[in-house]
């Protein structure tokens, strides 16, 4: 498995690029051209799709917290032109699931919204990254792409009154601000290297994003101060990308890939800068935070797991010379879900891909 993906030319994008966009789906051409979005370049959306399959039991209530979360993630089926990509929600044991979004094409990098109620993505078919936001109640898409450019993610700010973007809307990727439908963007970064990835912090004083500006191909993230309009470097790995920051503000995640090519999942206490790695990974993936922040939710080999972050109990380790802490995941993992569990008629689980859980409060 590829850690990181390519963008063809005309418009070349260096690997920390295409690391953010996805590390699975195969990315088609991206152009540099700006015009008007047509209308086949549209997202197809499947509002409250039920399941004829039966369910299995549904079993929230067996983890105190957990009775009115619900899991949002993405499956990823076929490869090339037979591509498609689901937009999917379920129960914490994949009961009750409901295709929220599909893609002829590759859905990834969903950021959701603090309050759990909606999630912006990007979304490629046959032409240019777009981002799209979603409300996941009522179903309803706004494009936030107004643009042919190249978009590769988006944040909503806490309050969802604004937008942070990464796109090339100045050629090179840059970090935006911009109204809450995408539009007045106001370049942030002015950089001759990769800017993207931007996460909103909770207080909304600032957000962090990745950038490889103090060295190509080696990735770092960066947190930017909205008042002062100064960057501070929070990490000194080889490789660092994905970052994710939980909505309490305590935490901040990413993966770091090493000299040898492994990739760890790792947390960082951002107010001691106290590291925690939570052992390595098959995906580019960074664990991400229920919205209380109470829980984090990762996947691995088609699983995901839920873990209480405040039961991560951790061994001290020394690596570079360097204390680091060691969680030990399986015993903070409270709940499972496998994708062999799904029952969803339109998608045949045997060649699917499970990616980018999240965890949301929800309502039925």
């Amino acid at each position: 498995m590829a850690f990181m993906r390519y963008i063809r030319p005309p418009f070349i994008v260096k690997p920390v690029a295409m690391l953010v966009l996805t590390s699975m789906a195969a990315i088609g051409g991206v152009h540099s051209a700006h015009a008007a979005i047509s209308d086949d370049d549209s997202i197809s959306l499947v509002t409250r799709s039920t399941v004829n399959q039966p369910q299995p039991p549904n079993r929230d209530s067996e983890v105190d917290g957990l009775s009115s979360e619900r899991l949002l993630f993405v499956i990823e089926q076929g490869a090339g032109k037979a591509r498609a990509s689901y937009l999917v929600m379920a129960h914490l044991d994949g009961s009750n699931a409901r295709i929220l979004a599909k893609v002829s094409g590759a859905l990834f990098n969903l950021t959701v919204s603090h309050d759990g109620q909606s999630v912006v993505f990007t979304q490629q078919q046959q032409s240019f990254p777009q981002l799209w936001r979603l409300d996941i109640k009522t179903g309803q898409q706004t494009l936030l792409s107004p643009t042919r450019a190249n978009y590769f993610s988006g944040s909503l700010s806490p309050d969802k009154q604004q937008l942070l973007i990464a796109a090339s809307l100045t050629d090179n990727p840059e970090i935006f601000l911009t109204k809450v439908d995408g539009s007045e963007p106001q370049q942030l970064t002015y950089d001759a290297a990769i800017d993207i990835a931007p996460q909103w912090l909770s207080n909304q004083q600032g957000f962090v994003f990745i950038s490889d500006r103090e060295g190509l191909y080696h990735p770092q993230i960066y947190r930017y101060d909205f008042a002062s309009q100064q960057t501070v470097r929070l990490t000194n790995g080889h490789y660092v990308a994905n970052p994710k920051i939980s909505p309490d503000g305590q935490w901040l995640s990413y993966i770091a890939k090493d000299p040898q090519g492994i990739i760890t999942r790792v947390l960082q206490r951002l107010s001691t800068g106290e590291i925690q790695s939570l052992g390595s990974t098959d995906l580019a993936e960074a664990m991400t935070f229920s919205n209380n922040g109470h829980w984090g939710v990762y996947s691995q080999d088609n699983t995901i797991g839920i873990v209480d972050l405040a039961k991560l109990t951790s061994v001290q380790s020394k690596k570079n010379n360097r204390q680091r802490s060691e969680p030990i995941l399986q015993t903070a993992t409270v709940a499972r879900f496998s994708l062999n569990e799904l029952a969803l008629a339109e998608i045949e689980i045997s060649d699917a891909i499970i990616r980018e859980p999240q965890l949301i409060e929800y309502t039925d």
